[in-house]
Parts: C-alpha cells; sequence; structure tokens
C-alpha cells in the first residue's frame, strides 16, 4: 500500500484528504452547479489576461521559484503567467512554487497542494471552505465557464 511509503507528515496529509473526500456529499458535488441560475457566463480571454496581470504584479516580489498549473484549466493560465514572469513552467509542485488553477469550486483539486504551497484561482466559490492564498473574483450567481471549455453543458 502506497500508505507504507510515506512520512508521518505525508501519512497525515492522505489522511486529511481522505476525510475531506468522505465528508462531501456526492450528490451535491455532481450536482454543484445546480445551485447556479440558468445563465451561464464565458469568462473570456481579456478577463483572464486581465487576471494574468493583477497576479503577475502582485507575485513579483514574492520569490517563487516557478509556477505549476493544475491539469487542466490551471496549466492554461499557469502558462500565460509564465510567459508574463519569465518565471518557469513547473511539470510538478516543489518546493516555493506557486500553484494555479482556473476556479475554486469545490476544492477538490487543489486540496492535495493546500498548505504545502501557495495557491492561485481566478474565481472562488464563496461557500468552499478552503482559502487560496491569491484569487481574483468570487462566483457571483451565474455559472462561470473558461473560454477553452466553453462547450460544456450544465449537467
Amino acid at each position: 500500500m502506497l500508505k507504507d511509503y510515506l512520512n508521518k507528515s505525508e501519512n497525515t496529509k492522505v489522511n486529511a484528504i481522505k476525510d475531506f473526500l468522505e465528508g462531501i456529499d456526492l450528490k451535491y458535488y455532481s450536482n454543484r452547479f445546480e445551485t447556479f441560475d440558468e445563465k451561464t457566463e464565458i469568462i473570456t480571454w481579456e478577463e483572464i489576461e486581465k487576471w494574468v496581470e493583477i497576479l503577475a504584479e502582485k507575485i513579483k516580489d514574492k520569490g517563487y521559484c516557478g509556477l505549476y498549473g493544475v491539469p487542466r484549466g490551471g496549466i492554461v493560465i499557469a502558462v500565460l503567467l509564465s510567459y508574463k514572469t519569465k518565471l518557469p513552467l513547473l511539470l510538478a509542485p516543489c518546493k516555493n512554487c506557486l500553484v494555479i488553477d482556473d476556479d475554486l469550486a469545490t476544492g477538490v483539486t487543489v486540496l492535495p497542494y493546500l498548505g504545502r504551497y501557495d495557491i492561485a484561482v481566478m474565481y472562488k466559490n464563496p461557500h468552499c471552505s478552503l482559502k487560496p492564498t491569491y484569487y481574483y473574483q468570487e462566483y457571483g450567481e451565474t455559472f462561470k465557464v473558461f473560454v477553452w471549455n466553453k462547450e460544456f453543458k450544465k449537467q
């Protein structure tokens, strides 16, 4: 078993992730977008570029060694930010890097990085208990769809 090879600190993190996932109401998670009205809002490239500009300014003197984008949407923003800041794009997170995701809806995708790395997301669900280091805005009443997944249809 994988846990046999982990140190005490890593085991604690694995257990915290398991506890978090067990506490999620999977019915709610599967249907989390039902809390938004029928209107969707496409996040444009202009808005994404604006966030990248703002984030680049916020992190310029923080001493990050590189940027790691959480697959899938986080990679897009991490690449743009890498070009803007000249920080390397990392294939895996490492000490003193910034982990980037497109949004924080439930927190499941950033949970493995929480407490180990600084995290930046463009949009944050105000009902999610996890707190990123940086975020652009909280969700409003509309479902946010990024331009790279605009073909996504609500279930």
